[in-house]
């Protein structure tokens, strides 16, 4: 069996991202170090608001120097996000 790690980009608006991004260094570093297979990150292309995110090639980027082996690979979460917004912007305009 294949075991995987996703890292999430997204922090709330009051988070100290490079101390969040140290955490994420460091998960990746516990996962390879255990033998897991893969890492993946996601990235939403809508935003609330209440949130920020690091830009997905450069976080993968600096993750694969922590990675190592490990398969790396990005998810777009485009198509459950475009259904929140088209069900949103209809409530909306009730």
């Amino acid at each position: 069996m294949k075991v995987g790690l996703f890292i999430t980009n997204q922090q709330t608006l009051d988070t100290d991202m490079v101390s969040a991004l140290d955490d994420q260094f460091a998960m990746v570093r516990l996962a390879r170090g255990c033998g897991w297979d893969s890492l993946f990150s996601g990235q939403h292309y809508l935003n609330e608001g209440n949130n920020k995110q690091l830009q997905m090639v450069p976080l993968l980027a600096r993750l694969a120097a922590e990675a190592g082996e490990m398969t790396i690979r990005s998810l777009p979460l485009a198509a459950p996000s475009q259904r929140t917004a088209k069900r949103h912007s209809r409530q909306k305009a009730q």
